[in-house]
């Protein structure tokens, strides 16, 4: 069995010596290190568990929306929170969600991202109204 083999079955895989070495990386990434040298493999089986939002943070006035996405929903509300987010959100103090979208797929959360972005603001409004009707912060767990 190769590296790239035990490697897509994580639970072959050991430390033991001649044995490929599992490294976590980021992004669901993991270096394979084997005897020809290391290896970035991606579409693991810790990549299928991965979920991203694309989610909408407005200020306390309800008077400026900012449009996002992430695959950490948690870390990202707090680093708008910390000011360490986007310039935008730290400029106008857009720290609190009103709206969020799950997705298992990168490129449809982008895209998601990319089209809401477009949408003129009233129809980003009634979106959120739909499920958040009284623009209520969203606290995340």
């Amino acid at each position: 069995m190769n590296a790239f083999n035990q490697f897509r079955n994580p639970e072959l895989v050991s430390g033991t010596k001649g044995n490929p070495e599992l490294v976590s990386g980021t992004k669901g990434k993991h270096i394979v290190s084997g005897t020809k040298g290391k290896h970035i493999v991606s579409g693991t089986k810790k990549n299928m568990n991965v979920e991203y939002y694309v989610y909408i943070v407005s200020n306390k006035n309800r008077t400026v929306l900012y449009i996002g996405y992430t695959d950490n929903l948690k870390r990202r509300i707090t680093q708008h929170e910390n000011g360490s987010g986007a310039v935008f959100t730290k400029q106008y103090n857009a720290t609190e969600l009103i709206y969020f979208e799950k997705f298992n797929k990168i490129k449809i959360a982008k895209d998601r991202e990319k089209q809401l972005k477009n949408w003129h603001k009233e129809w980003k409004w009634n979106l959120i109204k739909e499920s958040n009707p009284n623009l209520k912060t969203i606290k995340v767990n």
